[in-house]
């Protein structure tokens, strides 16, 4: 418990820091914020490590095989728990807004020294700053007290894209053999970033391979998605949560133009505009046609988050004093896999007949 309470006052300070702000594997892996129990026999440890991975998440790393594993998702990230065992093992996980590795560094190296004046009992063994597939890392090794209660925890965060990762692995001090230390540096050291976007919301997904319509009667609209994929409404806006692919539209009211010039002129505007903000930009191709008789503009372009490139496809069409923005993201990595699926998603896309009713919109 106190580990637990720990953790997340862990998980709050960071994201106060950063500005706050499905699986695979031969092991099983929860669809849910449901509990997963894995050879639990009769509390008998094997000693053996198994993998798990997540594509959702885009993380893997070693566990004791009887653990049990719990995920507790949120709006912002979520947590995991592997207890039972005697190497409790965590992963928390949030997003973040700051992606500068200088910042991440400064910001952990400071909750590191905090920790000496805010935790009982503390004692730290060592600290490194480092890398993990090819972006920044901190572990820190080090004991703390709750009551009675001594533990060791080693504990490794890291950055990827907009998501930062906070693993970790404790076990009783009192406990604190050759043996016991061992396995929890195995486990601190298997921890890999997977290639790709980290999407939580995608937890629980089980993509077909196909693409199905979604249309909706509020929005006046209609375009293809990845079936599996899970879908929500609000605030004007639709997310569309895949493993390796994100879709969302979004519908800004307000925005009429006279006529497709004035609309051209805008869009131009705001294409140039991100060209010289992205970091990375990478502009593939542009064009300004209609979309049922409406204006329209296409940008395709990579921007760079971390060390990784995102490829996105972005469609806007104006309808009715409306701006709808239809985007697909996906890792540079995985063109070949996206690109052409991600061109039939915007080529989809279509007004249906009738005028949006925004203010009576359901979210769904």
């Amino acid at each position: 418990m106190m580990f637990k309470q720990r953790m997340g006052g862990i998980v709050l300070i960071l994201i106060m820091m950063a500005g706050v702000l499905s699986g695979c594997g031969k092991n099983s892996v929860p669809s849910s914020s449901t509990d997963a129990d894995h050879k639990q026999g009769a509390g008998q440890e094997s000693g053996k490590l198994v993998i798990w991975s997540n594509d959702a998440l885009k993380v893997s790393f070693l566990y004791p095989e009887e653990g049990k594993i719990t995920i507790n998702p949120n709006d912002s990230g979520g947590s995991l728990w592997i207890d039972r065992t005697a190497n409790t093992v965590t992963l928390g996980y949030h997003i973040i807004l700051s992606t500068d590795n200088s910042m991440f560094i400064a910001q952990t190296k400071k909750l590191f020294d905090s920790r000496a004046e805010s935790e009982k009992g503390y004692e730290e063994y060592s600290r490194k700053f480092y890398e993990v597939d090819g972006y920044p890392a901190a572990f820190i090794d080090f004991k703390s007290a709750e009551g009675s209660d001594e533990r060791r925890y080693m504990e490794l965060f890291t950055m990827k894209g907009n998501y930062e990762y906070d693993f970790s692995t404790d076990f009783a001090a009192g406990s604190d053999s050759a043996k016991t230390k061992a396995v929890a540096t195995e486990i601190i050291n298997s921890f890999h970033l997977l290639k790709g976007m980290a999407n939580h919301e995608a937890l629980g997904v089980k993509e077909s391979g196909k693409l199905v319509k979604w249309s909706d009667q509020d929005l006046k609209v209609s375009f293809l998605y990845p079936q599996g994929d899970k879908i929500s409404i609000k605030n004007k806006a639709v997310s569309i949560a895949g493993l390796s692919t994100r879709v969302s539209l979004n519908i800004t009211d307000g925005t009429s133009y006279t006529d497709s010039s004035i609309f051209k002129r805008s869009m131009e505007g705001i294409f140039n505009s991100m060209a010289k903000s992205e970091i990375g930009f990478q502009e593939y191709s542009r064009k300004f046609y209609e979309v049922n008789g409406c204006p329209a503009a296409f940008l395709d372009y990579i921007v760079t988050m971390g060390n990784e490139g995102i490829h996105k496809l972005m469609l806007s069409a104006n309808k009715d004093g409306c701006l709808y923005t239809l985007q697909i993201s996906f890792s540079s990595a995985d063109d070949t896999k996206y690109k052409k699926m991600a061109a039939e998603i915007i080529n989809s896309f279509h007004f249906m007949k009738g005028q949006p009713d925004l203010a009576t919109l359901k979210v769904k």
